[in-house]
């Protein structure tokens, strides 16, 4: 996964990583003291030391860029840099990586072993899901060349079974924001200061939006499916970020609590 997200192979700077990944981890669930010595707080110093080692992977990336061009997208540093937005600094590239180091240490992991599961018990899915990356494969062999990052999002149905294992195993059951100013939300009033809990399951599993919630279907995502036509999940906002750009809107207002 870290290969994946910032390129590191296995070596010293990988085994520090994991060190210090390890002790930031830890403090996420920890009482809110923020004294020299406390969980907390050697957590906010792990994570400090993390994002110095990622940003210096940014810098020599940005050097080997200048010099050569850097050549297509290895990892998700490169798709970042490559956005060419000036908002994209080393500091909240960083800050992101560390971001999506979390949920590979326990969402991930989970995800895939509901996936084997529905899959298994759906083998008409799990023939359209082999059918078209091996499909993706055998036309990147006759043209020569090796998978992309990009090409992830070439497979519909993948993002189909990606999008309905999110929707059904709901691993990760809500969030917790804090209103930085009065929201309204249909009609209802969040004051300033109150503390919000968004309940996904509530979302996903309710039969006013989904035919037949608890199944696992795929196909509900598709243009014009049943059960489930533009709907997207929270996780999937890319997907979706024109339909849900009223809500975002008023979501905006919200922020975490600010723990590590």
């Amino acid at each position: 996964m870290v290969r994946g997200l910032i390129g590191l192979e296995a070596g010293p700077e990988m085994q520090q990583l994991k060190q210090q990944f390890q002790e930031f981890i830890v403090g996420l669930m920890s009482l809110p003291i923020k004294l020299p010595g406390t969980r907390l707080y050697r957590s906010l110093q792990a994570k400090k030391r993390m994002a110095r080692v990622i940003q210096r992977i940014i810098q020599e990336k940005r050097r080997r860029r200048a010099l050569d061009g850097g050549g297509g997208p290895r990892d998700a540093i490169d798709v970042l840099m490559g956005d060419g937005s000036e908002e994209l600094t080393d500091e909240l590239i960083s800050d992101n990586m560390i971001d999506f180091m979390i949920p590979a240490e326990d969402s991930v992991p989970v995800l895939i072993t509901l996936a084997v599961k529905f899959l298994s018990e759906c083998p008409l899915a799990l023939q359209q899901l082999e059918e078209e990356n091996m499909e993706l494969k055998m036309r990147k062999t006759d043209l020569g060349e090796t998978l992309q990052w990009t090409d992830y999002m070439s497979l519909s149905f993948t993002q189909h079974v990606i999008t309905e294992t999110l929707r059904i195993g709901n691993i990760i059951s809500g969030i917790m924001r804090k209103a930085v100013r009065d929201v309204e939300v249909k009609g209802h009033l969040i004051p300033k200061g109150w503390r919000v809990f968004m309940y996904f399951r509530s979302v996903h599993l309710d039969d006013m939006l989904y035919e037949d919630p608890c199944k696992f279907n795929p196909w509900r995502w598709k243009v014009g499916g049943r059960g489930g036509p533009h709907r997207q999940l929270p996780h999937r906002a890319p997907q979706g970020r024109h339909a849900h750009q009223g809500h975002r809107q008023r979501l905006a207002a919200c922020q975490s609590d600010g723990r590590p």
